[in-house]
């Protein structure tokens, strides 16, 4: 939690017009992913023109699909990749503000931010790619505490908003420190909606649901090894237990009172300092990480991928482990709708882009009529599905024996598909999470042996999967009255 207080100097002394400095840690190696995972540096925020103070402090990935960056002066940038190659390659100033911006959420077409004391929202009403011109940044809510952080959206428009608290272990002055407090759509009303925190950066709803759930940094005046960091499932009126519960131990006579304390779903290691916090819903990613939430663990250089299981009576189980590693200070992760992962590095200076790896596995292969007789038409459909990222893809399938090509019968939902010679080639770009169909026409020999199997074999190749090539087969039996081939058929 140390750097917490040395970036909130920092910010303190770039208000007041001083010269701060901002301290990083040791540079970590280059971040690694899973298996099926590929990282890309989608921004690096060193060079001089994005000005001083340029640390990233917040992610946000907008309507229009651009990637919003806060940085630790107050300016906001809109990224952009036109390429696709998960790399930016246009960026816009999108809005300058009261410095340490410290979290972003969207809705609708506003952005709003948490500033020190503050929410503010800001809203290209102009249509030209900013908020710069009056009046397309307002104030929402005022006189928060200094040590707001972290908001959410519910889907009925309620806005939720984590503050931390400006002591280790202690009462605070303000009895809204390490809390979340909750304001009607309009900003109006707030309510003291759940307490007993010390530092929830961060604030993410499951997805499809308003179930809210917080990362909370616990206190540093344990020992190296207590008390763990937390991730919470936070509800209405309900007391976390800082400054004096934890997971395992209490403070000398409060042991009673921590019995009425929530506790925590999962832990993290001891002052890995969870910070940002994003929920996947599942698009462009393989099914066991649909509804699963990504932290940031400041302190650990780690990004922590949380497991969150309903358990069917209103409540969630949950199980955490190392998703990324290696970054120096990950700050804030964000979900684009395209599934791809943002994590801003705040001592790299960088936004790296994470995204699952194609898998083309579930592509498929079918001749129809299953049982054609001698000089018979058979139609041949070909189904490649992209899970993951989209993917360039090609499939060769030799036309089968005993048949003959149907001159112009090659048809393709996308890419292109051809007859070579005695082969069909059909290539192009899968788009994650769809579908692409082709399909051709042969004829089966009149003079055909029977009975008789007609089986056909396609592959499948997709640039970057790991296990390609694939092979899709369909079989067809010809008089199958007379003869029974003992096979079941099955598309690989």
């Amino acid at each position: 939690m140390i750097r917490r207080w040395l970036i909130a100097t920092c910010a303190a002394v770039i208000m007041l017009g001083g010269v701060g400095t901002v301290l990083t840690v040791a540079q970590g190696g280059s971040p690694q992913v899973p298996d099926h995972f590929h990282i890309t540096e989608y921004a690096d925020l060193s060079p001089s023109t994005y000005g001083s103070y340029r640390n990233p402090t917040a992610l946000a990935v907008g309507p229009d699909g651009r990637v919003y960056v806060a940085l630790l002066s107050g300016r906001i940038y809109a990224f952009e990749d036109t390429d696709g190659d998960d790399r930016q390659d246009t960026h816009q100033l999108f809005g300058s503000e009261p410095a340490f911006p410290a979290g972003m959420a969207w809705r609708g077409q506003a952005l709003y931010v948490t500033f020190p004391g503050q929410v503010r929202v800001l809203e290209d009403l102009d249509s030209d790619g900013d908020a710069m011109d009056d009046p397309e940044t307002e104030l929402f809510i005022s006189g928060l505490p200094e040590t707001v952080e972290g908001l959410a959206f519910d889907p009925d428009g309620y806005l939720y908003v984590s503050t931390y608290a400006d002591c280790d272990a202690c009462e605070p002055d303000d009895v809204r420190q390490g809390t979340v407090l909750r304001f009607n759509p309009d900003g109006s009303g707030e309510m003291l909606y759940a307490r007993g925190l010390h530092a929830p950066h961060d604030l993410g709803f499951y997805p499809g649901t308003d179930d809210l759930f917080a990362p909370d940094d616990g206190r540093d005046d344990l020992g190296a090894d207590a008390p763990p960091d937390e991730w919470n499932f936070i509800q209405q009126g309900r007391s976390y237990g800082w400054p004096h519960c934890w997971e395992g131990g209490s403070d000398p006579g409060w042991e009673v009172f921590c019995t009425w304390s929530a506790d925590p779903l999962v832990t993290f290691p001891a002052h890995s300092s969870p910070a940002g916090l994003a929920f996947h819903d599942g698009t462009a990613i393989p099914a066991a990480y649909a509804g699963n939430g990504f932290v940031a663990l400041r302190d650990l250089g780690e990004v922590y991928r949380v497991v969150v299981t309903p358990d069917g009576m209103g409540g969630y189980t949950a199980t955490a482990e190392p998703f990324a590693t290696g970054f120096e200070e990950p700050r804030d992760v964000a979900v684009g709708a395209d599934g791809a992962i943002y994590v801003a590095d705040y001592a790299a200076r960088k936004v790296y882009c994470i995204r699952a790896l194609p898998d083309l596995s579930g592509s498929s292969k079918r001749a129809e009529p299953f049982t054609p007789e001698p000089g018979d038409r058979l139609t041949y459909t070909l189904n490649v599905v992209a899970v993951g990222q989209g993917s360039p893809f090609t499939l060769t399938d030799p036309l089968p024996l005993s048949t003959t090509y149907v001159a112009d019968s090659a048809w393709a939902s996308g890419g292109t598909i051809t007859q070579v010679g005695s082969m069909i080639r059909w290539w192009g770009v899968v788009s994650p999470n769809t579908t692409l169909t082709a399909t051709f026409v042969v004829q089966v020999d009149a003079a055909i042996p029977t009975p008789a199997a007609i089986l056909n074999t396609a592959t499948l190749t997709g640039e970057e999967d790991a296990e390609s090539p694939y092979t899709l087969r369909a079989l067809s039996l010809v008089d199958p009255m007379r003869y029974y081939l003992p096979v079941t058929a099955r598309n690989y």
